[in-house]
């Protein structure tokens, strides 16, 4: 009976709370991180809906396989042999309602209108429950009035789930959560309604994104003004970015066109078979439809910080092994980079552009900057 009942606290343990990268003699200093990323769920209740999902009629294991920042990842096992994989969100990844949902919705929408087969994860499971009105998607292209009217119905732009506008207070602060309309739009949170800051161009997007800050750094933060937590000091400086936004904001309209971009594109998140083809393109968790100028980078896969070599030095059989290890890196990386812009020259010239846009990288660090206070 002693037994049993440590087993079962232990299994509770291991489902429920963040231990990947858990130091005992840091536990008094992570303990915020570590709530942050507890999420209590039901277990025969997790089985029944994977069940459910694959048409199994029961679910004989179950074991976490893998958990990050945001998420806890778990293959559940069924009777008949069938694999499930299923995602807990932690309570640090964004918005309850509207993640889990953007997330279902922006494989679908891939899968069925964009035609990327790799977005298509297999069959999944959720049930949402008082969705906040949204702002239908606008379709402009020369689709079939039927098809316009299918995508019409079935998806929608917004609110946006990027974590940093729904961080602390924040997440009672719905005008800066979109949609990206106009100002007449309303957007209803689960906790109040307003009316969209979002507004409907490139900088619109960025002065919204800094007006969100100075309205919570006013009402909500506590620091030394003597020192650089003075929030009147924060205040000052996003007030002079939101000066310079139409300064530096790109005038060409392709580079500041909207675009869907997948939020975490690297190796861990790309699947592929023996023949080198993508099957799976996997955590679409946090999708942005954003300024293609903010948002477009290579993917992670591709390192740019390291000094990159054609070729392995002569002397490469007489070193050690790790300096080996780092050298191929450096060739391999070579090789990763030149292909990767050769063919998005080709094939994908705005990418191609973007990537050697004057102040790029500059602008981008700029932005990212303004939020996070």
């Amino acid at each position: 009976m002693e037994h049993s009942a440590l087993s079962f606290a232990y299994l509770y343990f291991h489902l429920h709370h963040f231990i990947s990268r858990r130091k005992l003699s840091l536990a008094v200093f992570t303990a915020p991180r570590l709530l942050d990323r507890f999420r209590q769920f039901n277990p025969h209740q997790l089985r029944r809906v994977a069940c459910k999902t694959v048409g199994a009629t029961n679910c004989v294991f179950i074991e976490k396989i893998g958990e990050g920042g945001f998420n806890k990842v778990f293959r559940l096992l069924m009777q008949d042999e069938q694999k499930v994989i299923a995602k807990i969100p932690h309570p640090n990844s964004g918005p309850r309602c509207f993640t889990t949902a953007s997330e279902v919705a922006t494989m679908d929408f891939c899968r069925t209108v964009l035609d990327m087969r790799h977005a298509d994860t297999g069959p999944f499971f959720f049930k949402i429950t008082g969705v906040p009105e949204v702002q239908p998607i606008k379709i402009t292209s020369d689709l079939a009035q039927e098809a316009k009217n299918d995508i019409e119905r079935r998806f929608s732009i917004g609110p946006s789930v990027q974590r940093k506008l729904w961080a602390k207070e924040r997440t009672n602060m719905s005008k800066y959560h979109g949609p990206c309309t106009n100002s007449t739009v309303t957007c209803q949170s689960d906790e109040a309604t307003d009316s969209s800051l979002l507004g409907t161009s490139p900088t619109d997007y960025l002065k919204s994104l800094a007006g969100c800050e100075v309205d919570w750094l006013s009402k909500y933060a506590s620091g030394n003004v003597n020192d650089q937590r003075s929030p009147q000091a924060h205040i000052d400086l996003l007030e002079k970015f939101i000066s310079i936004i139409p300064l530096i904001t790109p005038k060409e309209d392709e580079i500041v066109s909207a675009r869907l971009w997948h939020p975490d594109f690297h190796a861990g998140n790309i699947f592929i078979d023996k023949t080198g083809m993508i099957t799976s393109l996997i955590d679409w968790q946090g999708a942005l439809i954003g300024p293609i100028f903010i948002s477009a980078n290579p993917p992670k896969v591709l390192d740019y910080s390291i000094d990159l070599l054609m070729e392995l030095p002569d002397n490469y059989k007489q070193l050690e092994e790790d300096r080996k290890a780092k050298l191929r890196r450096q060739v391999s990386q070579l090789i990763l980079i030149e292909a990767y812009e050769t063919r998005s020259a080709s094939q994908n010239p705005l990418m191609y552009r973007l990537m050697r846009y004057p102040n790029s990288k500059t602008l981008k660090e700029l932005v990212a900057f303004v939020s996070g206070s």
